[in-house]
């Protein structure tokens, strides 16, 4: 089995690259609906919506038009914007979506690191 590098993860957030990307987690999950009827003895279930969210920890600098403008976007009331979320070569997660928090966390003397949540808006394309 072949090592997949992550040397080309990124994110684009409404067209600003947030740089200084130190790890990205993207998951996307599916509801399930149950339709089991009283007399079945097994539940049964149909596929329900899909969800999509991504969270960043980036090395924290708001003077990156990115980050400042993810910042911004969860502080103010915004239309869904072009999401762009690189793992890795051959795994982009493409649509768009909301900023919905920034945890900012420093300590004395060390960097100062902040996690970006984003919750993806529709269709995601995996490329």
């Amino acid at each position: 089995m072949a090592a997949i590098s992550t040397a080309a993860m990124t994110i684009s957030y409404g067209g600003n690259v947030i740089t200084g990307v130190g790890s990205i987690s993207v998951s996307a999950s599916r509801s399930l609906i149950e339709i089991t009827e009283f007399a079945d003895q097994r539940q049964k279930f149909i596929s329900g919506n899909a969800t999509t969210t991504a969270s960043i920890e980036i090395f924290y600098d708001q003077t990156v038009t990115g980050t400042a403008a993810f910042e911004n976007a969860v502080n103010a009331s915004s239309a869904a914007v072009a999401i762009v979320v690189t793992l890795h070569a051959s795994a982009t997660y493409t649509g768009t979506g909301f900023a919905t928090a920034i945890s900012i966390t420093g300590s004395p003397n060390e960097i100062v690191r902040a996690t970006l949540e984003i919750q993806f808006d529709g269709t995601v394309t995996i490329a």
